[in-house]
C-alpha cells in the first residue's frame, strides 16, 4: 500500500507500508516500510529510506481522509501527517 502527497510546488512525498489489522472497521493501519521525497527540483534525484513504525487512516473513499505516521528512519523519529481535501482519490 502507497500514499502519494503532492505539494503546489510540484514536490511530493510517497509513504509505503503493508497492510495490518484494522483497527476499527472506520480505520485501517499499514507497517511503514519506507518512505521518498521528491522536491521536484530538475537535477536532484527523489530520495528514500527505510523505515519502521505504522501508519492509521480512515477510508480515503468516505471524503476527508487524515493519515498519521509514527516511525524512525536512519535512527531518527519521523512523524507525517496530512489530511485531505476530500476529493475522492483517482485509481
Amino acid at each position: 500500500i502507497q500514499f502519494q502527497v503532492a505539494f503546489g510546488n510540484g514536490a511530493s512525498l510517497t509513504v509505503v507500508g503493508t497492510d495490518l489489522p484494522n483497527p476499527t472497521g472506520d480505520t485501517d493501519q499499514i507497517e511503514l516500510v519506507r518512505y521518498v521525497l521528491n522536491l521536484g527540483v530538475q537535477g536532484v534525484d527523489p530520495s528514500g529510506t527505510e523505515a519502521f513504525g505504522h501508519c492509521t487512516f480512515n477510508n480515503p473513499f468516505a471524503g476527508k481522509m487524515a493519515l498519521s505516521c509514527e516511525g524512525v528512519a536512519k535512527d531518527k523519529p519521523i512523524s507525517i501527517v496530512f489530511v485531505s481535501d476530500g476529493i475522492a482519490p483517482q485509481r
